[in-house]
């Protein structure tokens, strides 16, 4: 997900039952006001199926807002955001980002790897997903891209060695063997 649709996103649209997280808006901050509005494409409206462990922490965490608000009911509102501060308003997009990069930072030097951006998981999310053989329609929705082509245009450089590995995988379905 996008950082604005992070920062958006409320309970009423996380169906931790069925693992899904309906993606139908985004948080900005517009002349310094934090806003809640629609996302820029109707493509970009979406639902992302969760991982089973994902499902597990957000239960942990929502447990863990539902014990807090008991203990705080006067600070709590009707927005019920899923990522929030201290005084319950949302987290900006650029909060994000720069409490990602100041947490990550010391562990990529330790690494020895390059700084890693928020917006990096994004992409490596995808590259996971296309490196394992998932569908670029699938791909494509989940990311909320307008298009097969907008995902195929920024992640085409990861083809040529898909292309091999399909390639292998139907000489080994036709022939009980691989062909290189």
């Amino acid at each position: 997900m996008r950082r604005g649709e992070l920062c958006g996103l409320k309970w009423e649209n996380v169906d931790l039952d069925e693992g899904v997280i309906y993606v139908k808006n985004q948080l900005q901050t517009i002349e310094n006001v934090k806003q809640i509005v629609p996302l820029k494409t109707a493509g970009s409206k979406r639902k992302v199926i969760l991982l089973d462990y994902t499902i597990s922490i957000l239960k942990d965490y929502k447990e863990q807002q539902e014990e807090n608000k008991k203990i705080y009911a006067d600070k709590y509102d009707e927005e019920n955001f899923v990522l929030f501060h201290v005084d319950r308003t949302p987290f900006d997009p650029d909060y994000i980002s720069r409490n990602f990069a100041r947490w990550m930072h010391p562990i990529s030097k330790e690494l020895n790897i390059p700084k890693i951006r928020f917006h990096d998981l994004r992409h490596t999310h995808a590259t996971l997903l296309l490196k394992v053989g998932a569908n670029i329609k699938a791909v494509s929705e989940r990311l909320g891209h307008t298009s097969v082509a907008m995902t195929l245009n920024t992640y085409s450089h990861l083809l040529p060695d898909m292309q091999k590995d399909a390639v292998r995988k139907l000489g080994s379905l036709l022939f009980n063997k691989t062909h290189s």
